[in-house]
């Protein structure tokens, strides 16, 4: 099958266009700092921390908008899977942490503060 240059070329910048754009939530998280930690974007706090960082945003069955980062981290010397997750209120462009799970098993707030101040420490 042969596809015309001009179909090609159509297909090609839909292809790319639709690749390039970022999600306004992921932005609003990546680009934005925390209170206790305004020296680092939460962008560079993760990426100098969680090994091969996913990063993705959504709307929940509850429809509120969040933004979720899947990545290995060291526990205790093992590495381990996490998942930090952030609710994302597009009205008034701010977030918050909403959970932090190790290995899928959710971890109280005493545990999500631990990360975060491991995070920010890492980048000081």
């Amino acid at each position: 099958m042969r596809l015309k240059l001009p179909a090609l070329l159509t297909i090609s910048s839909f292809l790319f266009v639709g690749c390039s754009s970022t999600d306004s939530r992921l932005s609003l998280v990546q680009n934005g700092v925390m209170n206790f930690c305004p020296q680092a974007t939460v962008k560079k706090m993760v990426n100098n921390y969680v090994q091969s960082p996913k990063w993705e945003a959504f709307v929940a069955t509850d429809g509120e908008d969040y933004v979720n980062i899947e990545g290995k981290i060291t526990y205790y010397e093992q590495p381990v899977d996490m998942l930090l997750q952030f609710k994302v209120d597009t009205n008034s462009d701010s977030f918050e942490v909403n959970a932090f799970e190790i290995n899928e098993i959710p971890q109280n707030i005493f545990m999500q503060n631990a990360l975060l101040q491991n995070m920010c420490d890492e980048v000081s």
